[in-house]
Formats: structure tokens, sequence, C-alpha cells
């Protein structure tokens, strides 16, 4: 089954290389589909291990598809839709590690994220507006649990046009609230489902589109604060969880198509 898996994604990665595209009418300057290979990193950080657990992307990178409308902020004609929005799906098998090398250790978890994002344009390239990020993370390996993280988050950024005809966006997330859902039932049908709600956070998107518009460059950042600490009872004695301190690294690139 892993070598099925492998082969399939080495599959998807040289045919999403290899898609011809027009340069002429298909542009990360207008609205577009698009497909692209992204590198992810995650981690989390406690009082006693620094990293305590972490996602990679390993071995393959993470597969994207999407579609965006970034033409107010970055196409020569302004059009009379002031907003800019992008929505976009991904997958990835990645790499599961902790501090302990305890349950999960050194398997592959299989993730999904959805991301949705849109944004009003002010004078001067300006923006701001909403955005709303989902993932869900399946457990690694027997004795694990799954987790769903979603995030609500004012995004507000600068369009940069370049002399070449290239552009670059600028962005600064702000955490409104975040919720970190634990399913302990997994593990034991007599433990709790946990929800920790996050409350202090930020993140960075910066992305480049050259000069030839079909593609496009990004680096992605979240840097998530420790959750509300909650008391549940489960396996004959209190527990008290909290969500650690966590961090997000994503780089990739997107073809248009």
């Amino acid at each position: 089954m892993k070598i099925k898996i492998k082969f399939l994604i080495l599959v998807s990665i040289i045919f999403f290389i290899s898609i011809p595209a027009n340069a002429q009418t298909i542009s990360f300057n207008k609205g577009t589909w698009y497909y692209g290979l992204e590198y992810y990193n995650y981690h989390e950080k406690t009082s006693y291990a620094d990293p305590f657990v972490t996602t990679k992307s390993n071995p393959w990178p993470t597969l994207v598809l999407g579609y965006s409308d970034y033409s107010n902020i970055r196409s020569a004609n302004k059009n009379e839709n002031p907003f800019i929005y992008f929505f976009e799906g991904s997958y990835g098998r990645n790499k599961y590690t902790n501090y302990d090398h305890s349950i999960g250790y050194g398997q592959a978890t299989d993730d999904y994220k959805l991301q949705v994002e849109a944004s009003y344009v002010f004078p001067n390239n300006i923006y701001a507006g909403l955005g709303y990020r989902y993932l869900f993370d399946r457990g690694a390996g027997d004795g694990s649990y799954d987790r769903i993280n979603q995030l609500l988050y004012i995004p507000v950024g600068y369009g940069l046009k370049m002399s070449d005809g290239s552009n670059s966006k600028l962005q600064f997330n702000y955490l409104i609230k975040g919720n970190q859902e634990s399913d302990l039932s997994n593990v034991n049908s007599t433990y709790p489902d946990v929800n920790n709600k996050q409350k202090k956070g930020w993140g960075l998107d910066l992305s480049y589109v050259p000069k030839n518009p079909e593609w496009e460059f990004y680096f992605k950042y979240w840097d998530i604060k420790d959750s509300e600490t909650i008391s549940r009872v489960y396996a004959g004695r209190t527990h008290f969880l909290t969500e650690p301190h966590n961090y997000t690294y994503e780089i990739g690139f997107k073809r248009a198509f």
C-alpha cells in the first residue's frame, strides 16, 4: 500500500509540472485556477521539550489545488471589483515524530487543509479582510488520535508592483480565534474529545509572481501561542490539557492553468 501511494504521488508531481500553460491567457495577475507543491513543517514547543511534536513533508511534498483572483492589486488595469480572494485545498502525507519516541513516532499522517480568504482593496494597494483555515490531521498509527485545527483571522497586506512586471504580496495575519480539537476517543472510547480555545497568534503570507505570471512562489508562517487550559476526568484521574505553543512553515510554488 505504501509503495502504491508513493507511486501515485510521484506520478501526480510529474503530471502537475508537465501540464502546458499559455502565459498569454493564464496568469496569477487575474483570476485563475492553480495547482502547486509545498514543503510543510509543523512543530510544538513546551517547557520541557522543543520540539515536543513535529510533522514534516516526508518524503513527498504536499499537493495544492485552488483558485485565486488578485487582479485588483496585480493587474495593470484595475477592475471594478474591489475585492481579492482565494480558496484552496491541500493534501500531504507527512512524517510524525515526538520527543519521547512514543505512540506514532516515525509514522505517516494524512493532513488535509482548506483555506479561504477575501479582502477589500483600499487605495495604494493596501487591503484587509477575513480568512479561515481548517486543518485535519489523521492520527499516526495505533494509539494515536485525529486532530482538527480551525483558525479565524484578519489578513492585512500590501500588493507591490515591480518595474519589471513582477508582483509581490506582503501580508500579516492577526488571529481572531482558534480551536484545537483532539479526538481522544480514538484511543479509548471512554476518553473525551477535547476542544482547546486559542486566543493569541499571528501569521505571515509572502508571495512573488515573476514577469512570467503563470508561476507564483510563496512562504506562509503561523505562530500560535499556548491555548487555554481545561480539565477533564478520564482514566481514573483529572487531566489538565493545553494545546502547546506551535509554529507552522509552508514554502512552495503554484502554477496557473
